[in-house]
């Protein structure tokens, strides 16, 4: 029963409602999500090699994706969905994941990277990731391993204010 709709990455309604499922996937995740700014400068600025799949269920959008493309590589990059018992059997990033699959394949790409999936026999592993990982392995494919990605940071006091911050908004949720 779960809806899906592929629009514009650089939708704003689309991209609030992400944020939105995004926020709520963080919460019980322990991580704070991108910022909605954030988002809606990446859809603007990737134009057409970007998209946001929405899924709606009842009229409510329960779960949604946004993702990059780069050559034939397509990149799920940003996504969440909500958990409530009434939720439980919709099932809805199946039926986004679905649909990116197909977005991904109608603008020629030959490849989806889903970003950040922790292996399971990984001790290393941050043990808040293996839902999000269980739920990416599931669609099976092949690990890959990426370069790390460094930081320099050109402000140390701003990037210590932000670091608190983001401490000081854990604990308060």
């Amino acid at each position: 029963g779960v809806q899906v709709e592929i629009v514009a990455a650089a939708d704003p309604s689309a991209v609030a409602e992400l944020h939105r499922v995004m926020l709520d996937a963080g919460s019980r995740g322990g991580f704070l999500p991108r910022s909605e700014a954030f988002l809606q400068a990446y859809g603007t600025s990737a134009g057409d090699r970007a998209f946001i799949a929405l899924g709606r269920w009842q009229g409510r959008i329960i779960a949604g994706a946004l993702v990059g493309l780069v050559g034939k590589r397509a990149y799920y990059q940003f996504a969440g969905s909500l958990r409530a018992p009434e939720l439980r059997h919709a099932n809805a990033p199946y039926a986004v994941m679905d649909q990116v699959i197909g977005a991904c394949l109608e603008r020629g790409a030959v490849c989806l990277d889903m970003c950040g999936v922790n292996e399971k026999d990984d001790p290393t592993a941050d043990p808040r990731g293996e839902g999000l990982s269980s739920f990416k392995r599931g669609f099976g494919g092949t690990p890959m391993r990426h370069p790390p990605v460094g930081t320099v940071v050109l402000r140390p006091g701003i990037e210590h204010l932000r670091l608190a911050g983001q401490g000081v908004r854990r604990c308060m949720a």
